[in-house]
C-alpha cells in the first residue's frame, strides 16, 4: 500500500487515481498527525509525503518517524 499525505484534494485525488491504474492500494491522509496515527496502525511499503501541511512539516514526520523506528 501506497500512502499519500496530502492537503491538496485534487493533488491526493490525481496521485490515488495514477496509482491505482498501475495497481496499487493506496491510502490517504490530509495532516501529519493523521498520517503519523495511520502509520500507528498500518505499515505502508511507500508513503508520498507533502512538505507543507497545515499541521506540521513533512521533516517534522520524518523525524518524528525515524525517533519512533518506523
Amino acid at each position: 500500500m501506497i500512502l499519500i499525505v496530502e492537503d491538496d484534494s485534487v493533488i491526493a485525488r490525481n496521485l490515488e487515481d495514477g496509482l491505482q491504474r498501475h495497481g496499487h492500494s493506496t491510502a490517504h491522509c490530509r495532516t501529519g498527525h493523521q498520517a503519523l496515527d495511520f502509520m500507528g496502525r498500518e505499515s505502508p511499503e511507500v508513503v508520498l509525503l507533502d512538505i507543507t501541511l497545515p499541521d506540521m512539516t513533512g521533516f517534522e514526520i520524518l523525524e518524528r518517524l525515524r525517533r519512533r523506528g518506523d
